[in-house]
């Protein structure tokens, strides 16, 4: 899925047009897809990390770390308002 921003960009005699991609690939594939993109002379590109999308070691990972800091008193404790804010109750 693609789609064009405009404005467009004037560069002397050439109109540039800036285009955003959006697709999921595996992590370890991003190196290759910006050496693509760059030997097709792609000027900027920024890579976003989707962490909704995780294995279940990480996120199993990520829960033991929640634990720790819970443990640690590193937490942050809701008031029942706040928590129906939050949960749109």
């Amino acid at each position: 899925m693609y789609r064009v921003k405009p404005p467009y960009q004037q560069t002397g005699k050439k109109t540039r047009i800036m285009t955003t991609f959006s697709f999921e690939i595996d992590s370890s594939e991003v190196s290759k897809v910006k050496a693509i993109l760059k030997a097709l002379g792609a000027k900027k590109m920024k890579v976003k990390e989707d962490e909704t999308k995780m294995s279940k070691e990480e996120f199993f990972a990520k829960l033991d770390h929640s634990i720790e800091q819970a443990k640690r008193g590193e937490v942050y404790e809701l008031t029942p308002e706040q928590q129906k804010n939050l949960l749109g109750l």
